[in-house]
């Protein structure tokens, strides 16, 4: 059985992705194999008009720039018997105050046959 942990981030800025990487690494114990996926920023754009009824050609344009980190983590066979370590490291992760970034932890599990 393959068992995997997946903490996904998500902001708009990139410091505070950098921020948040180094505080869930440094909860992370030695015993874990820690796989980083950067993801490329994804830009969205706007034009708006400044006025609508005259000057169409006054514009304005903004974007919104996001960023997304996901951490991999899985662990030993030995560790799958202890699910206190699997507890302990989420309870942790729950105590970090990540400000101006979503984060989403799955578990995820294969077995094969």
């Amino acid at each position: 059985m393959i068992q995997s942990l997946e903490i996904a981030t998500k902001s708009f800025e990139p410091e505070y992705i950098d921020l948040a990487s180094k505080q869930i690494l440094a909860c992370v114990s030695p015993q874990w194999k820690v796989h980083e996926v950067c993801f490329p920023s994804r830009i969205k754009k706007f034009t708006l008009l400044r006025s609508p009824h005259i000057d169409k050609k006054s514009r304005e344009q903004f974007q919104i720039r996001t960023q997304k980190k996901t951490f991999f983590l899985t662990w030993s066979s030995d560790l799958a018997q202890n699910p206190r370590e699997i507890q302990i490291l989420l309870e942790n992760l729950k105590q970090i105050p990540f400000l101006g970034v979503q984060v989403q932890i799955q578990i995820l599990s294969q077995t094969s046959l």
